[in-house]
C-alpha cells in the first residue's frame, strides 16, 4: 500500500514573512500533486494558516493560557473544509467555505472546535466562532471590513 506524499511545513513565530514566502511553494506543489497531504507546525494563528496554506491535514502550535498560568501548551489541530455556505454581514452576502478546526490540548484535557467562514474567492476569513480558554464560552466574530 502506497501512501500519498506528505509535506511538513514548519514556520517560525516571527511574523508572517516566512509563511508568505512558503505559501506560493505549497500552493504550486498542491496544484502539481493533487493527493499531497500538508501538515503545518509553528506559531501561526489558525486564520493565518488558512489564508496562507488553505486547509492542512494537521496543524501543531504552542499557545499560552495566561489566566490559567499554562504556557507553551501544545495544541494539535485538524482542519477540514466541510461545506459551502452563503453568509450575510451588514446586509452584504458572501460565498464561503466552512472550515472546521478540531483541537486537542492533552496537557489540559480539553478538546474544542473552532469554525471559520472563508471567502470562496479570496480566502479571507469573514466570520469565526473561536474558543480562547477552557473556562469561557466561544467568541463569535464577524469582520465588517478588511483592514487597510
Amino acid at each position: 500500500m502506497s501512501q500519498s506524499p506528505h509535506l511538513h511545513i514548519a514556520v517560525s513565530g516571527h511574523g508572517f514573512g516566512h509563511a508568505a514566502q512558503l505559501s506560493p511553494i505549497a500552493t504550486a506543489l498542491r496544484d502539481a500533486v493533487p493527493d499531497l497531504r500538508i501538515s503545518l507546525a509553528g506559531a501561526l494563528p489558525p486564520a493565518a494558516a488558512l489564508e496562507f496554506f488553505g486547509p492542512v491535514e494537521t496543524h501543531i502550535r504552542l499557545i499560552d493560557f495566561v489566566t490559567e498560568q499554562h504556557f507553551s501548551v501544545i495544541v494539535k489541530s485538524v482542519l477540514q473544509r466541510t461545506h459551502r455556505e452563503n453568509i450575510t454581514i451588514l446586509e452584504r452576502e458572501y460565498d464561503t467555505f466552512v472550515i472546521r478546526e478540531d483541537n486537542e490540548v492533552e496537557q489540559l484535557g480539553w478538546s474544542y472546535t473552532n469554525v471559520f467562514w472563508v471567502d470562496a474567492e479570496t480566502g479571507f476569513v469573514w466570520r469565526s466562532t473561536q474558543y480562547f480558554s477552557p473556562k469561557l464560552p466561544p467568541i463569535e466574530i464577524d469582520v465588517l471590513k478588511p483592514a487597510g
